[in-house]
């Protein structure tokens, strides 16, 4: 995880919290200890107090789950988003 703190800190903007996880949902070919440590790791920090209430403060609350968990969450999270911006008077571009 070293590593990918010095890669993050190097390269800003190209790693975040949901890669691992949004790859797994994705059916992309990361191995599951990389995707599963990587998440891990992500959820460990996102733990901590001063993260939880930075994010608050922007009305973002943390949801860990397990990678099993996230594709339903992403498909239902889509699902709802499809319905919502229509009523909105969105169209996509």
């Amino acid at each position: 995880m070293r590593e990918l703190v010095e890669y993050a800190r190097q390269h800003p903007g190209t790693i975040n919290c949901a890669s691992a996880g949004k790859r797994h949902a994705l059916g992309v070919t990361t191995p599951q200890p990389v995707s599963t440590r990587w998440r891990d790791a992500v959820a460990s920090v996102m733990a901590h107090t001063a993260v939880v209430e930075r994010y608050n403060r922007q009305g973002i609350v943390i949801r860990p789950m397990t990678l099993d968990e996230l594709p339903p969450y992403l498909r239902s999270d889509k699902e709802r988003w499809a319905a919502v911006a229509p009523r909105a008077g969105l169209k996509p571009e």
